[in-house]
This record gives C-alpha cells, sequence and structure tokens, in this order.
C-alpha cells in the first residue's frame, strides 16, 4: 500500500515539473556565508550573513544585483509582461498622502507627503476639544519632542518644536533612546543610551532633564539590572502619580 501512494506521489510530481519546466530552471545566486560571532547575554550567536549589512560594499552591491537580475529573469520567463505595471505602481508610491490624525487637547497632528516628497512632515491644526491619543506631546499640544534616528543606530536626537510657529526650541538633545514630557512641561524623563552602551551590552538609563539646561545637571532615576529588561518612568495625566 505504502508502494503504490509513494508511486502515485512520484507520477504527479513528474507530470507537475513537466508541467511547469520554468520552475525548476530557477536557482538563486549564491550567498557567500562569511560567520560573526557576536556574545550576547553569555550566548555565542553566529551570523553567517552580517556582511549583507553594508550596503557600500562592492560585494553587497554585486549581490544585490545578481538576486535583481535573477528575479527579473525568472518573472520574464513565466509571465507575460503587463503594459503600464510600473508606472501604475510608481503614480501610486509618489502621490499625496495623509496619515490618521493624533489628537492632542485641541490640536489635530497629521504627518503629510505632497507629490514629489521623498519624506513626510509633521503638521498641525486647531480642532474642537478631543482626547489625547498619546505621543511625545505636551498636555495642551504646544509642544512636541521629535526622535531622529540615522542607519539604524537605535539612538536617537531629539527636538523640542513649538507646534504653532513650528521652530525649534533650544538646542537638540542626544544621545537618546527616548523621551517623556513631565506633566509641569518644564522637564522631561530621558532614556540615554550611548553607542558604547550598546556595544557593551550595557542597560540605558533613565535620567530627568530640565528643558534648556546642561545635561550635566539631569537627575538620574533608575536603570534595569541588565540588558536585556526594561525600565520605564511617565507622568499619568491625572492624579499627580508618576509610574
Amino acid at each position: 500500500m505504502k508502494k503504490a501512494t509513494i508511486s502515485f506521489f512520484a507520477v504527479i510530481l513528474f507530470h507537475f515539473i513537466l508541467l511547469h519546466p520554468l520552475m525548476a530552471q530557477f536557482i538563486y545566486p549564491n550567498t557567500d556565508e562569511n560567520p560573526v560571532e557576536d556574545t550576547l547575554h553569555n550566548i555565542i550567536l553566529t551570523d553567517n550573513y552580517q556582511w549583507l549589512e553594508d550596503k557600500t560594499d562592492p560585494n553587497v552591491v554585486a549581490w544585490t544585483k545578481a538576486q535583481h537580475e535573477a528575479t527579473v529573469e525568472y518573472i520574464n520567463l513565466v509571465h507575460e509582461p503587463i503594459d503600464g505595471l510600473r508606472d501604475e505602481f510608481e503614480e501610486y508610491i509618489d502621490r499625496d498622502a495623509i496619515s490618521p490624525l493624533s489628537l492632542v487637547a485641541d490640536r489635530q497632528f497629521f504627518t503629510m507627503r505632497k507629490k514629489g516628497d521623498k519624506q513626510s512632515k509633521l503638521w498641525t491644526k486647531k480642532c474642537p476639544p478631543c482626547s489625547s491619543l498619546g505621543r511625545s506631546f505636551t498636555r495642551k499640544g504646544e509642544k512636541v519632542a521629535i526622535g531622529v534616528q540615522s542607519k539604524g543606530a537605535e539612538i536617537q536626537t531629539f527636538y523640542i518644536i513649538d507646534t504653532k510657529t513650528g521652530k525649534i526650541l533650544g538646542d537638540p538633545i542626544e544621545g537618546l533612546r527616548g523621551f517623556a514630557w513631565t506633566n509641569d512641561e518644564k522637564h522631561a524623563y530621558v532614556w540615554v543610551q550611548t553607542k558604547e552602551m550598546i556595544d557593551n551590552q550595557q542597560p540605558y538609563k533613565i535620567y530627568q532633564h530640565k528643558i534648556g539646561t546642561s545635561r550635566n545637571q539631569d537627575e538620574f532615576l533608575l536603570t534595569p539590572t541588565n540588558a536585556k529588561n526594561i525600565a520605564s518612568v511617565y507622568d499619568a495625566r491625572y492624579g499627580g502619580v508618576t509610574f
């Protein structure tokens, strides 16, 4: 009975390959394995493909091109071209787009990208009284702290912006993982994280920072026991309680 079943599936598979010969011709370009070992929490992790993270490396550029060309060649073999498809995709991507609204106090916040823009921009406008959905805004929505990071560094620089004028207030606050306003809006809880802390698997540290003053005056609050744990501090909107 088992032999008959195996023979039946073998016949089905044979006919499937005959009917779809192009599927058997698709061969992925080779990807070299260059093992790199990282020790995280006393565990050794081996990553064979970490070399692919450097998109400027000529080897990575060549690998990407080979993967792209192989994919396009295969698609062209098994599918008829669809006239206008590329133009349709480009038209859909490069268009005016507005995000859902975030409502804070009596203001609406949203991101908007105009046709031709490469990045979205943050916009605000006054609205009837509405509830807060929670972001890095002050309680009345008059100021917003926006964190920017570069190249996936996991380290952010926060800019405080006047939402009515769009002007940046004071100097940027660098080397952070997170930011949360206090209820008095004169301070903020800041999660401090540096590249050295990340490389050495050290936990981030949380301070209370007085807006507009030197970081040397920040008050240390707490830190997780190790890098695999997390900690957080924030003021409750009502009741004068800090969690």
